[in-house]
C-alpha cells in the first residue's frame, strides 16, 4: 500500500515570514503554531533561550526558564 503525499498546514517560510514580521516590529512575541496550521503571535517578556541536555524537553513541556 502506497502512501499519498498530503499538503502541509504549514512551511519553513510561513515560520520564517512568522518571526521576520515579530522581529521588523521590535516587540517580543510567543510564537505558536497550532495542529491545524493557525500561527498565533502573542505580546510576551522576553526570556533566555534554554540551553543544555534537557532544553528542548523543557520547552516542549513549557518548564523552561
Amino acid at each position: 500500500m502506497a502512501m499519498t503525499a498530503r499538503r502541509a498546514r504549514f512551511t519553513q517560510a510561513d515560520i520564517a515570514r512568522a518571526l521576520s514580521g515579530a522581529a521588523k516590529a521590535g516587540v517580543t512575541m510567543a510564537i505558536e503554531i497550532t495542529s491545524d496550521g493557525t500561527i498565533r503571535m502573542t505580546p510576551c517578556e522576553a526570556r533566555p533561550m534554554p540551553t543544555g541536555k534537557d532544553a528542548l524537553r523543557d520547552l516542549i513541556a513549557g518548564t523552561a526558564l
